[in-house]
């Protein structure tokens, strides 16, 4: 038995009999390539097609970045760009991957005969594959840029792996750097000041991470550790920079995808939005804010300064009466919103907002509200509504320890959630 059949054949029969997996067909691309076949480049890239066409996005771009080079990376980056990017036709209804049977079909002695039909069963995909129309799955980031964004930021990520344990992102840490996990599971945990680690979400792959990173300078609030082996693949400031001078719009549109699925997250935790939604128009107007630690974010008294989400951090909400010291009133978290109060009247602020360790904000100015308003008739209702009903609550809150005096009015207080 040569060293040929000794290597090819039992994936030739594996793949005979379960055609529609993948292990056996990349291990044979290996062999292959080993073997120093020439049409082992096109089997790769039809197994990289494979995966792409059944809804498998990690494998095919894990296999479009190691294994193909040249015109062949950038047509099998375009082929997923038109199946998985913005650009991705109306989906029809839903689909499994087929799972075609075991084909009747030896596999013959001689290692010419071996190689030919090894090249014939990775490049034939009859009948392995979703139809055009067939809806595929959304993959963070990704399935937000459009075509000629997708391939570029494609062509800069860097795949990483992690063993278990590893953190892929330390809490405290400056670094400006996104992660798509691809494979695996990985836990977002934040320590306390008095020590304490907290459990914040485990994330299952796809996820992306770190990605209000890529956009400010603000330290980490949280590390994700890997709970076994991850992969990954990783986005840095340098690797945007340089997209930024190739491609001067796609900062823009990163920020964009950004603040959308940074909005979607509020939506699931804000009563203010999950009321109401958050109009399209909404998006491009709001502002990522960063704070440094210590900074305020408006004083008391300033003019109306707008709508403040708080995506990434904690604010204080201090009030001060004429000699009387200053009185913390509120703490406010992710996904809280504030300023809706002198937004609405056009009052000016009674009372201030700090960050003590900084963070990240999404900000509406008054202007831009002013501007959009009349696109914004339900989310104005619904902060007209919740601003009477925080201030039926707060004249619960204050009458016990008022002297006669004391008025507490404050928007962010008002409508902290």
């Amino acid at each position: 038995m040569s060293s040929t059949d000794a290597s090819l054949a039992p994936l030739l029969h594996q793949i005979l009999k379960t055609p529609a997996a993948l292990g056996p067909r990349a291990a044979l691309c290996a062999r292959l390539e080993a073997l120093g076949v020439p049409a082992a480049g096109g089997a790769w890239a039809a197994t990289a097609r494979m995966a792409a066409e059944r809804g498998q996005f990690a494998v095919a771009l894990a296999l479009a970045l190691r294994k193909l080079t040249g015109q062949a990376r950038q047509s099998a980056l375009e082929a997923l760009a038109a199946r998985y990017s913005a650009d991705r036709p109306a989906a029809g209804p839903r689909l499994p991957p087929p799972m075609p049977p075991a084909r009747a079909e030896s596999v013959p002695a001689d290692e010419d005969d071996q190689i030919s039909l090894a090249i014939k069963l990775l490049t034939d995909l009859a009948g392995l594959t979703l139809p055009a129309g067939a809806p595929l799955p959304v993959v963070p980031l990704f399935s937000a840029l459009h075509a000629a964004h997708f391939v570029a930021v494609a062509q800069a990520m860097v795949e990483v792996s992690f063993k278990a344990g590893e953190p892929l992102i330390r809490q405290g840490d400056a670094d400006r750097t996104l992660y798509l996990l691809a494979q695996g599971q990985a836990r977002v945990e934040a320590r306390q000041s008095d020590g304490t680690v907290t459990e914040l979400a485990v994330a299952l792959a796809p996820s992306l991470l770190g990605e209000i990173s890529l956009l400010t300078a603000v330290p980490r609030r949280a590390s994700v550790i890997a709970l076994e082996p991850v992969l990954a693949w990783r986005l840095d400031a340098a690797s945007l920079d340089r997209l930024q001078r190739e491609a001067p719009d796609l900062h823009e549109h990163l920020e964009r995808v950004v603040k959308q699925r940074l909005l979607q997250n509020v939506l699931r935790t804000s009563r203010l939005f999950a009321a109401t939604g958050v109009p399209d128009v909404l998006v491009p107007a709001f502002q990522l804010q960063p704070v440094a630690a210590g900074a305020e974010v408006f004083a008391q008294g300033a003019a109306s300064p707008g709508l403040f989400v708080l995506l990434h951090g904690t604010a204080e909400v201090w009030t001060r009466t004429p000699g009387a010291e200053p009185l913390r009133v509120a703490t406010l978290t992710e996904g809280d919103a504030f300023g809706e109060f002198s937004l609405l009247t056009g009052q000016p602020t009674t009372a201030a907002v700090r960050m003590p360790d900084g963070g990240v904000l999404l900000h509406l100015s008054a202007k831009s509200f002013a501007r959009l308003r009349p696109h914004l008739g339900a989310l104005e209702t619904g902060l007209a509504e919740m601003m009477e009903v925080r201030r039926g609550e707060l004249d619960d809150l204050v009458d016990p320890v008022d002297d006669g005096g004391f008025e507490l009015v404050d928007e962010a207080w008002l409508l902290a959630e």
